[in-house]
């Protein structure tokens, strides 16, 4: 295929994907911003219209609170007036169905009888009755509210929908205003309440010309009922929580949640009382808690959105036309220099790192691009060169490293000290390929055996170094000296002062063991705990570091333990640091808890077993984590 052709296919091929993926999230952007903004419109315009709705309540209810306050002065009136006055409730606002005074028992009339006033709407007329026990016991009945609920909370309220049958003989909602009767010393206590009652189903006519006659809405009460509905016969009847899961639509119940919680919002739905999908979009009424919900269908909503979306589509498919045309003839222009190029790199892929192009070009690019290319296959060169140069170099490494632990594992003793009725055993394992550990068991001239580890202070292949020169001490120390133990490590340390590099020590630890009398003494120079297990009553001594560690100070002091006793059974085991504080994920480590259990737990094994079952617990405990330190332990059992 001609390099035009490639170039063409290279770019444009990126370039078109690129673009489709702009354009179509910039239309989906785009698309949604303007729903967005939609909905933030619509939210505005629910909140509004809740706003009047409200305006209109509260309007509604200072007519009975007006009236309630005008019974609180005293002003002696007859029934007559009373109706009067009610009538004129009902036409200040055709909002007002009906008005009522219902009197406290035992104020207007007898403790044993009702005597509610009430004047509502009739057609063109008003119709007047008193509602008393024959119509209904509005003092006694709890499900009458709109008397008990401002009596209780002493403030006007609304009540939630009802049919007030025998009465009003319609689906209403009160407000309840309450006022207290005048005594001879002013107000006297409770005295009844003064009532507005609105015709639900005639919501929309009342006050229709303040919502837009095309817009479809709801109100919902504060339980998820319908206040008010277009078909009046949903009115008060089920929640739409049950209307929804009736009609297979459950998966809307969060969404219609939020219709009753939330002060305002809007959603996308799937339907409601069809499939067709709805913008929903609410706002809460203060003053009764309810909440105005608009439903629009979303294709109406979004008309002009998809409209704005398909015209911006297309003026982007146009430049990205424009856009191909451009690349073409460009590739052109390009093409002619890049086959020089594809020569060098064709040489530099079949292994030529010595390969170089031509930089006499007239092209900037191509000029910048060749030269470029020229310094990278000579740093490449370069590179391949120290690598293999390193790989060399960190193999000698590996073997200097590897002949290094032979050499420090062949200081290790290789057999058991031959004791009668004792079982000595010791074990190390570096966290590196060298480490600063090691232990020794030497007899001396008289029998008795002495054993000891030492701890150099870090690991790898300096401190292995300190450690084989700290082994040697030790036994030269041991046949130069008397039998004495303070007298071997104070020589030792002597030795150690002197050749120890700055910044180094070591800790010792050593167990002089007289076999044949079963007594030992222990010695401990900054190396701690050592640990003496009793197995007869299951006891654990510890003896906590003691003294400097060596290499640090000449004339040192160090004393041993008082010598002790050994029954069949009893166990010395001396341990590094690296085993006890071996950590795993998380940086909790093993710890000295967790180690005396396990000596304890396994006291009764032989020397090489216990070995093997405490550093076990540990790296089990560690779960997988890198030895973090050089672990040592060293067990002297009698049997």
């Amino acid at each position: 295929m001609p390099l035009r052709r490639q170039m063409i296919l290279w770019i444009v091929g990126p370039a078109l994907v690129i673009y489709l993926l702009i354009l179509g999230l910039s239309a989906v952007s785009q698309y949604r911003q303007s729903k967005r903004e939609v909905e933030q419109a619509m939210t505005r315009l629910a909140g509004s219209y809740a706003s009047r709705l409200d305006g209109y309540l509260r309007e509604t209810s200072r007519i009975a609170t007006t009236a309630a306050r005008f019974f609180e002065t005293g002003a002696a009136i007859s029934d007559e007036t009373v109706y009067s006055l009610l009538e004129d409730n009902v036409k200040q606002s055709p909002l007002v169905y009906g008005s009522a005074l219902a009197f406290e028992p035992g104020t207007r009339r007898a403790a044993d009888e009702l005597f509610a006033p009430y004047v509502c709407r009739d057609g063109d007329t008003f119709r007047r009755m008193n509602i008393d026990q024959s119509v209904y016991d509005w003092y006694r009945d709890p499900k009458y509210t709109w008397y008990s609920r401002p009596k209780e909370l002493g403030r006007g309220v609304w009540s939630e929908p009802y049919f007030d049958e025998g009465a009003g003989n319609i689906l209403m909602s009160t407000y309840s205003a309450p006022f207290n009767r005048q005594g001879a010393e002013g107000l006297a206590g409770f005295g009844g309440v003064c009532t507005v009652d609105i015709d639900l189903p005639r919501l929309r006519e009342t006050v229709g010309r303040e919502i837009d006659a095309e817009l479809d809405f709801v109100i919902l009460s504060s339980d998820g009922r319908y206040v008010f509905h277009p078909d009046a016969s949903r009115i008060m009847k089920q929640t739409i929580f049950e209307e929804l899961s009736a009609t297979g639509r459950g998966r809307l119940a969060p969404a219609a949640l939020q219709f009753i919680e939330a002060e305002s919002g809007g959603a996308w739905i799937d339907g409601w009382e069809s499939d067709e999908p709805l913008g929903v979009f609410h706002a809460r009424i203060p003053s009764t808690g309810w909440s105005f919900v608009a439903r629009v269908p979303t294709a109406n909503l979004l008309a002009d959105v998809r409209q704005r979306t398909l015209t911006n589509v297309a003026a982007l498919l146009a430049t990205l036309l424009l856009l191909c045309a451009a690349i073409y003839y460009v590739a052109g222009r390009i093409a002619a220099p890049i086959t020089a190029l594809e020569r060098g790199v064709m040489k530099v892929s079949g292994g030529d790192l010595d390969a170089r192009i031509d930089e006499s070009s007239s092209t900037v690019e191509i000029h910048n691009l060749a030269g470029s290319f020229n310094r990278m296959t000579a740093d490449l060169r370069s590179t391949v060169d120290r690598l293999a140069i390193e790989k060399t170099e960190r193999k000698r490494i590996e073997h200097d490293l590897d002949v290094a632990r032979r050499i420090q594992e062949g200081l290790l003793p290789t057999a058991k000290p031959d004791l009668a009725d004792y079982d000595v055993a010791g074990w190390s394992r570096a966290a590196n390929a060298t480490g600063g550990d090691y232990y020794d068991w030497q007899r001396l001239p008289d029998g008795r055996v002495l054993v000891s580890l030492a701890d150099v202070s870090g690991h790898g292949i300096g401190p292995a170094l300190v450690a084989a020169v700290c082994r040697a001490y030790a036994r030269a120390s041991v046949a130069a000296s008397d039998r004495e133990l303070a007298q071997i490590v104070n020589r030792l340390n002597d030795l150690l002062v002197v050749d120890m590099p700055d910044g180094r020590f070591v800790t010792f630890a050593g167990v002089l063991l007289d076999h044949e009398h079963n007594r030992a003494q222990m010695i401990s120079a900054g190396h701690g705990p050592l640990f003496r297990c009793i197995r007869s009553n299951g006891d654990l001594f510890e003896s906590n570091a003691d003294g400097l560690p060596l290499g640090l100070i000449s004339d040192g002091e160090y004393a041993p333990s008082d010598a002790f006793s050994l029954e069949t059974g009893d166990s010395i085991l001396l341990v590094t640091d690296g085993l006890f504080e071996w950590t795993r994920e998380g940086g909790e480590a093993y710890g000295l808890d967790r180690l005396r259990e396990s000596i304890r737990r396994f006291a009764s094994l032989e020397a090489d077993e216990l070995i093997s079952a405490l550093y076990g617990e540990a790296r089990e405990f560690a779960g997988g984590a890198d030895q973090g330190d050089d672990v040592t332990i060293v067990v002297v059992r009698r049997r």
